[in-house]
């Protein structure tokens, strides 16, 4: 994608990959590391997930050129490939 997408309201910018993503929970969904589970905190490196490793997680890129959670049934969308 050429242009410049625009954040604000839920949508953001990744200043780690540079993504964009359409809402807070898809932005949240990318990144992994140094989480809380069952109450403990596992000391794993925060880092992004790899576009292709948010491909195998369901994740697409939505016809304006964010990343979503999920595809949504008769939405256009991106393959993982046109979205790097």
């Amino acid at each position: 994608m050429t242009e410049k997408l625009t954040v604000g309201m839920s949508r953001c910018r990744c200043s780690g990959c540079g993504h964009y993503f359409n809402s807070v929970a898809a932005f949240d969904e990318h990144r992994i590391g140094n989480i809380i589970v069952d109450g403990v905190r596992k000391k794993i490196p925060r880092r992004c997930l790899t576009v292709a490793e948010m491909d195998a997680r369901g994740m697409v890129v939505n016809a304006s050129g964010y990343w979503v959670r999920e595809k949504w049934e008769g939405v256009p969308s991106l393959t993982a490939g046109e979205a790097a």
